[in-house]
């Protein structure tokens, strides 16, 4: 990638894959970013944080994985697994405006990750009723960082600070469809 004037300011790559063989298939697919910075318009005004051309603190890298395989047995059963990895810093600009009162803050997330695992499946149970399940679970991981100035070195003022966040989150979902007759579906749900 590059900004107004020609300049590189990153990289991007992707790819995906896929294919099926009789009662099986697999798609896999990625992405890479990588920001340097982005560029301010040519008429921005500078501030006390904030010099023209590139904005302050604005880089990124964010890369991802997802793999999913499926079994489909008959025509109308399916089961398929879903992975996902996802590994991210993140830089936050500081505020560059004029408005009395507010100041910049120096924050950055070195740490913007997230891993999440599915399960899908949908089961035909005879001609009129279909079964299906969902699960998952996610995992969230990030951290935030508080510095006390735009060198983004020292964590020494009351307001600077690390904040780290661990979490994890699991679920299920089923519903039964029932086409009891012609134009009419009943449908419950867990």
């Amino acid at each position: 990638d590059s900004d107004g004037d020609l300049d590189p300011s990153g990289t991007r790559a992707d790819f995906s894959l896929g294919g099926a063989r009789e009662k099986w298939y697999a798609q896999l697919s990625g992405a890479w970013r990588d920001r340097d910075y982005f560029r301010l318009p040519d008429d921005f005004e500078p501030t006390a944080v904030q010099p023209a051309g590139k904005r302050v603190n604005s880089a990124s890298d964010d890369n991802s994985i997802n793999l999913r395989v499926g079994f489909t047995p008959r025509e109308d059963d399916e089961y398929a697994i879903s992975v996902i990895r996802q590994r991210g810093e993140k830089e936050t600009p500081p505020y560059a405006g004029t408005a009395p009162g507010v100041r910049a803050r120096y924050w950055q997330w070195p740490v913007y990750d997230k891993d999440s695992l599915y399960f899908l499946s949908r089961s035909a149970l005879g001609e009129d009723v279909t079964l299906r399940l969902r699960a998952y679970q996610d995992k969230f991981d990030n951290t935030l960082k508080s510095y006390d100035d735009a060198t983004f070195t020292t964590q020494d003022r009351p307001f600077a600070f690390t904040s780290v966040y661990d979490d994890q989150t699991m679920g299920f979902g089923a519903d039964a469809e029932w086409r009891a007759a012609e134009g009419h579906v009943l449908r419950g749900a867990v």
